[in-house]
């Protein structure tokens, strides 16, 4: 994923992996609270495909945003809750 070299400092950024940087730490702790609406569904997605299908690449990146995991096991609850 080139987004996610991206967000953690690994490599390039598209115009698109920029903006998805400078939203994350809002993303994580405040539901993305400044982002449109769209900006939120696109988060909202890319979260739910990370934890269900990519568990290395969302461990990746909540160890660098998230390292004390006040908000991992928060959106992991949320997800496990919907598909219930």
């Amino acid at each position: 994923m080139t987004f996610l070299k991206c967000i953690l400092g690994l490599g390039k950024c598209t115009a698109e992996g920029r903006e998805l940087k400078s939203h994350i730490t809002d993303a994580l702790e405040n539901e993305c609270a400044k982002c449109t609406e769209k900006q939120k569904d696109g988060v909202k997605y890319v979260m739910k495909h990370m934890i269900k299908y990519k568990v290395d690449d969302w461990k990746k990146l909540t160890d660098k945003y998230d390292p004390e995991n006040k908000y991992r096991t928060k959106y992991e609850n949320q997800l496990r809750e919907v598909e219930a």
